[in-house]
C-alpha cells in the first residue's frame, strides 16, 4: 500500500512454472495478448493507462498493468487471456506484423560497445556461436497454431503464482482478493 490522492497503481499475476518448455512462439504470443487482447480489454475497455504480457525462458509468467482503475476486473481480464490465446486466429498481414516485430527486437542496430558487450556474454554464457540465428529462425517460423498451443501454460494449476498491488489501500481493500497488506510508504497527508 501506498499513499496517493490519484489512482496510481501498478499490478501484476506472476506465475512460476518450469514445466512449460519455451518455443519461440512465445515471443510471437506475448506481442499478440500485449498489443490486441490486453490492450482492448484491460487498456481500452478497463481504463489502464498501459498493460502487457511477458513470458521469460525459465516460466515465469508476469502480466502487468499500471493507473489501472479495478483490481478485480483486471484479474478478471487476465484469467481471459487463455481462453482468447486459445482462439485466436489471426489474419496473415497480423500474423506477419507480430513475428516481424519479434525478430526485430533481436535485430536492431547495435553500437559497437553494446555489441562487445553482446560477445562477451555469448562467451561467458556457453551458448554456441549462431544461436541467436536458431531463435530468428524459429520465431520466423511461429505459426497461428504453434502460439495457440501455448494457451494451456497460461492457465495451468500447477505452477506457483502470486498477486501483488501497489496502491492506495481503499482500492486495495475494495477487491474481492484477500490481499495481505503492507504499508510500504507512511500514510501520507489525508
Amino acid at each position: 500500500m501506498i499513499p496517493a490522492k490519484r489512482e496510481l497503481r501498478l499490478r501484476g499475476l506472476l506465475a512460476v512454472c518450469r514445466r512449460h518448455w519455451h518455443p519461440r512462439a512465445w515471443e510471437v504470443a506475448t506481442r499478440a495478448l500485449s498489443l490486441d487482447y490486453l490492450w482492448n480489454e484491460v487498456r481500452v475497455k478497463g481504463g489502464a493507462y498501459g498493460v502487457g504480457f511477458k513470458r521469460k525462458p525459465r516460466g515465469i509468467r508476469t502480466f502487468w498493468s499500471y493507473r489501472d482503475p479495478s483490481v478485480d476486473a483486471t484479474l478478471g481480464r487476465y484469467a481471459g487471456a487463455t481462453e482468447w490465446l486459445r482462439g485466436w486466429s489471426p489474419e496473415a498481414d497480423e500474423l506477419s506484423g507480430y513475428v516481424v516485430s519479434t525478430v526485430a527486437s533481436h535485430d536492431a542496430p547495435t553500437k559497437p560497445k553494446a555489441m562487445a558487450r553482446r560477445q562477451d556474454m555469448l562467451a561467458f554464457s556457453g551458448r554456441p556461436a549462431g544461436w541467436r540465428d536458431d531463435i530468428r529462425r524459429q520465431e520466423l517460423a511461429a505459426t497461428p497454431e504453434a502460439v495457440r498451443t501455448l494457451a494451456g501454460a497460461l492457465s495451468d494449476g500447477s505452477c506457483s503464482q502470486g498477486i501483488c498491488v501497489f496502491g492506495p489501500r481503499e482500492a486495495i481493500e475494495a477487491s474481492n482478493v484477500d490481499f495481505e497488506i503492507t504499508e510500504l510508504i507512511g500514510r501520507g497527508e489525508e
